[in-house]
C-alpha cells in the first residue's frame, strides 16, 4: 500500500513511536468486544479489526480505499473476519445489526460528521456500544492535511450527546517518555512549517498538496531521530508509556468516545436507507447485506 504519510500500514518503511498508542485504542475496544458483533469502520490495513477477531462472534471491517481493503484482505485472515470497501456514511448493512462498532482515528476525516454519527447509530443495536477515537485538537501538532475537523474534548462529547443514553470521554495521557518524544515531534514540525514563509500550503491545490506530504513527512522523521539521538529522547516506546483515563483530557494526547444506547429518535432525515449494494459477497451473521460502492471521503485510519 502507498505510502502516504497520514494511513498506518502497520509495517511502514517510516517506524513512529506514536503508533505503540493505538494499541491501547485496541485494547480498550477489546473489553467490550467478546462474543459480540463488531463493524470497525476505516479498517486501514486491518489491524485492529483482526485483534478483535480473538474476542468476537463476527467482526466486519470497511473502508473506503480499495488498496487497503485487498492488503487487509491478504494479511489478515480468520473464520470470523471480513472486509468490505465501503464509506462510512452510507453503511450497506440493515437497521440494528452491531453490538459494537468502532472507528479508530477516522471521524476527523469526515466532512459529513453528523450523517457518519447517524450511519452510526442507526446499525447498531439498541442496546449497541459505539468506541470513536480521534486526535486531541488541544495537543494536536502541526497541520494535516487529511484532516478535515479536530476536535477539543468537549467539541468531540457534542458529536455524541443527545445521541446517545450515556456517553463517556477518555484521554490517552503519555508517560515522561512520550511526552519527550511528543515535544520533540512539534519542535520539528512546527520548524518545517516555519518555513514555507509564503503559506503556499494554504494556497496551493490540495491534491499537489497531499503529493507533497509524504515527503515532508519523512524529512520531519529524519530530523526527529537525529535530534532524539542528540537530546537523549526515547527512540522506542511502549504500550505501556500509555495510560487510558477521563482524567486531564485537555492534556490528552487523542481522545475516544465510548457511547451507549444509541438514540434512534435523534437519526437525521434520511437515515436507515441502505444504499445500492455492490458485488461483495455479504456472507456471515449480516445475511444478505452486501457492501457499497461509494467515492472515498476520507483516507482512513490516521498515523
Amino acid at each position: 500500500m502507498r505510502f502516504t504519510g497520514e494511513r498506518w500500514a502497520g509495517d511502514d518503511l517510516v517506524p513512529d513511536p506514536r503508533h505503540e498508542s493505538r494499541y491501547s485504542e485496541y485494547a480498550v475496544a477489546r473489553q467490550y468486544a467478546r462474543g459480540k458483533v463488531v463493524l470497525d469502520i476505516g479498517s486501514g490495513d486491518g489491524c485492529a479489526a483482526f485483534l478483535l477477531a480473538e474476542e468476537s462472534k463476527e467482526v466486519i471491517g470497511v473502508e473506503v480505499a480499495r488498496e487497503a481493503v485487498e492488503l487487509a484482505r491478504q494479511r489478515y485472515q480468520r473464520p470470523n473476519l471480513r472486509f468490505q470497501q465501503m464509506s462510512g456514511t452510507q453503511l450497506g448493512f440493515p437497521d440494528n445489526t452491531f453490538d459494537l462498532i468502532t472507528s479508530f482515528q477516522v471521524i476527523e476525516h469526515v466532512p459529513e460528521v453528523e450523517v457518519f454519527v447517524d450511519e452510526m447509530i442507526r446499525v447498531l443495536k439498541p442496546d449497541g456500544r459505539l468506541l470513536v477515537t480521534t486526535p486531541n485538537r488541544l495537543t494536536s501538532i502541526g497541520e494535516n492535511p487529511y484532516h478535515v475537523q479536530e476536535y477539543s474534548p468537549d467539541e468531540f462529547r457534542t458529536l455524541f450527546d443527545g445521541r446517545f443514553g450515556e456517553v463517556t470521554i477518555l484521554g490517552c495521557q503519555g508517560s515522561a517518555a512520550a511526552e519527550q518524544h511528543w515535544r520533540l515531534r512539534g519542535r520539528v514540525v512546527r520548524g518545517l512549517l516555519r518555513l514555507d514563509v509564503l503559506r503556499l500550503r494554504h494556497r496551493l491545490p490540495r491534491r499537489l498538496i497531499l503529493r507533497v506530504y509524504p515527503f515532508g513527512y519523512r524529512v520531519s522523521w529524519v530530523i526527529r531521530r537525529f535530534l532524539g539521538k542528540l537530546m537523549r529522547v526515547p527512540q522506542e516506546l511502549t504500550q505501556q508509556d500509555f495510560l487510558i483515563s477521563e482524567q486531564c483530557l485537555d492534556r490528552a494526547l487523542w481522545l475516544a468516545a465510548v457511547a451507549v444506547g444509541p438514540v434512534k429518535a435523534a437519526l437525521g432525515p434520511g437515515a436507515g436507507i441502505v444504499p445500492r449494494t455492490d458485488n461483495d459477497d455479504g456472507s456471515g451473521v449480516l445475511g444478505d447485506a452486501r457492501s457499497a460502492h461509494i467515492s472515498p471521503l476520507g483516507q482512513g485510519r490516521d498515523i
